[in-house]
């Protein structure tokens, strides 16, 4: 069996949605695969994307779990980093074997080209189709859990923003823990850079402003009328209010300190030629890079010799079943 994720792009709610504001976010065409195959050894092999190969034993894939969560715990109760839950990427993938309890050995084959840790959901998308392959009989309902269990491993506390883009595909938007898909317009014309894999994690990044701007924080309630009128403002294909409001979104996202010194420069100058910029995703609490970064209005001249245009489109399909000659996706 070969399944396929795809990855997300957030265009407003990014650190607020943690925090019970609204958010919207929509699918995007990079995907992450994997595909399962059987294995002669009573093990799982991970064939992962880099070309390294890693392997566990069916009988310690209980244990493995056991102590993920044991440090998802300590993280939960002060006594632990969120970096030191899933250490290596691995760690994070055999937790997300484990939840199927398999019975026979497996390999899994992964590739993606929906880049690490830039805001894209990547690990969403990488859990979601191990899941899917592993339980092939599971609801969306019970891999939207799973998989939510997983992303709380990777990064300590997560709003299943994430999951439910990649699940779903789309348009979706989430307001206090609920998600649905909504029909909105594909936005004006955008850009989308790629500034660099941020020095801090997501996880670090949501645990630094959760201590500094707690959920009773007004704050929120900015982001969240922001992100209300974003909608409003696409719905009606209302050009002019969405640049207004991503200005307004970077000035929030600056406040809690998420936006790199160097990404407010080249965003500053954005805004000084009649464009907008704004970070899509967690940011950076340290370093020059921030991951995505959305701009409307002129292309750069000049951009900062590390950022990468990426091109990006809407992704109608989510997780997906992919046929033999990976050319007719189902739905899960």
């Amino acid at each position: 069996m070969k399944t396929r994720a795809p990855g997300k792009l957030i265009l407003s709610g990014e650190h607020a949605v943690v925090h019970g504001a609204p958010a919207l976010a929509m699918a995007v065409n990079r995907h992450a695969t994997a595909e399962i195959l059987p294995h002669s050894r009573e093990e799982i092999l991970l064939q992962l994307p880099e070309g390294r190969e890693v392997h566990m034993p069916l009988s310690d894939l209980t244990e493995h779990l056991a102590r993920v969560e044991a440090r998802h715990q300590a993280f939960q109760a002060g006594t632990g980093g969120v970096s030191e839950i899933v250490p290596a990427p691995e760690d994070l993938l055999f937790a997300a074997v484990a939840l199927c309890q398999p019975q026979t050995g497996h390999i899994i084959r992964l590739e993606s080209n929906i880049p690490r840790g830039a805001g894209m959901g990547s690990s969403a998308a990488v859990i979601l189709t191990i899941l899917r392959g592993l339980s092939p009989e599971s609801t969306m309902e019970i891999l939207a859990k799973d998989a939510l269990r997983c992303e709380n491993f990777q990064h300590g506390r997560s709003s299943g923003l994430d999951v439910e883009v990649c699940l779903r595909g789309g348009m979706v938007y989430a307001k206090k823990g609920a998600f649905r898909n909504c029909s909105i317009p594909y936005p004006p014309a955008f850009q989308i850079w790629l500034s660099g894999t941020p020095e801090s994690s997501t996880g670090e990044c949501v645990a630094q402003v959760g201590k500094q701007f707690p959920k009773q924080d007004s704050t929120w309630n900015a982001f969240a009328a922001v992100t209300r009128r974003t909608r409003l403002a696409l719905e009606s294909k209302d050009s002019a209010a969405w640049l207004g409001l991503i200005r307004e979104n970077h000035r929030l996202l600056c406040q809690i300190g998420v936006v790199p010194p160097a990404v407010q420069k080249v965003i500053a100058e954005q805004e000084a030629h009649g464009g907008a910029g704004k970070i899509c995703g967690a940011g950076s609490i340290r370093g020059d890079a921030a991951g995505l970064i959305l701009l409307i209005g002129p292309t750069l001249q000049s951009p900062p010799p590390e950022w990468t245009r990426l091109d990006l489109d809407l992704s109608p399909s989510g997780l997906c079943v992919c046929s033999p000659m990976d050319s007719s996706p189902t739905s899960p």
